[in-house]
């Protein structure tokens, strides 16, 4: 009874640690990252969508990627912080933002001055 309890908890602790070895590639960005709904129907794709048939499987994807954010607003919706909560040793995060920072009459986007910070962990 000990002998197979002790296997069976040898193998669960190998199954916890080997997935846990396993990275996760964050992605964070806007509509040219982000995944869009019914891919079949739909020939609009973030490039955050596609990238996995180009990818092995020993990597997780994670696509955090939303419509219309730009680094300001990505954060202030707490996004970037949901992504934080996740990164454990051995992640990537790749960040792509651009065109919705630039938007001046937008205060909930317009990063200008703040571009840098709101990228920043």
């Amino acid at each position: 009874m000990n002998k197979k309890l002790l296997l069976s908890l040898s193998i669960l602790f190998s199954v916890l640690i080997f997935a846990q070895k396993k990275p996760t590639l964050f992605l964070i960005g806007d509509s040219t990252m982000a995944n869009k709904d019914n891919p079949d129907k739909n020939p609009e794709h973030g490039w955050g969508q596609v990238l996995p048939q180009f990818l092995t499987t020993e990597i997780e994807i994670q696509n955090h990627a939303m419509n219309g954010r730009s680094s300001k607003s990505f954060r202030t919706e707490g996004r970037w912080n949901k992504v934080e909560k996740q990164l454990k040793k051995g992640d990537f995060v790749v960040i792509q933002f651009g065109h919705n920072d630039q938007k001046v009459k937008d205060s909930t986007k317009f990063t200008n001055p703040n571009f840098a910070q709101n990228i920043n962990g």
